[in-house]
């Protein structure tokens, strides 16, 4: 884990939660005192906590188009409706 993964964990442990704002944005949100206690600390890291929270959300998105690939797939294999319906409750 680099440095900057481990500072977001920790602020996110505080309470301290990140969301990506366009174009380049970051908020930083929470309870005011934890957040301003926070902020200090991070707006020095601001493009490095984006890298990783950018790089998170890809993964993510990669994620699921993986597993709606995966589903679209069996259900074009699937020759019934109840063949389908199994399939779309199993994911």
């Amino acid at each position: 884990m680099s440095y900057t993964q481990a500072l977001i964990r920790q602020a996110q442990a505080e309470g301290v939660g990140f969301r990506i704002a366009a174009p380049q944005g970051l908020k930083v949100v929470g309870k005011p005192e934890t957040v301003q206690r926070w902020l200090p600390t991070l707006k020095p890291h601001k493009p490095q906590i984006l890298d990783v929270l950018l790089a998170d959300e890809r993964q993510r998105i990669m994620q699921h188009m993986v597993e709606w690939n995966e589903r679209a797939a069996l259900m074009t294999n699937a020759s019934t409706c109840a063949e389908q319906a199994e399939i779309m409750a199993w994911h």
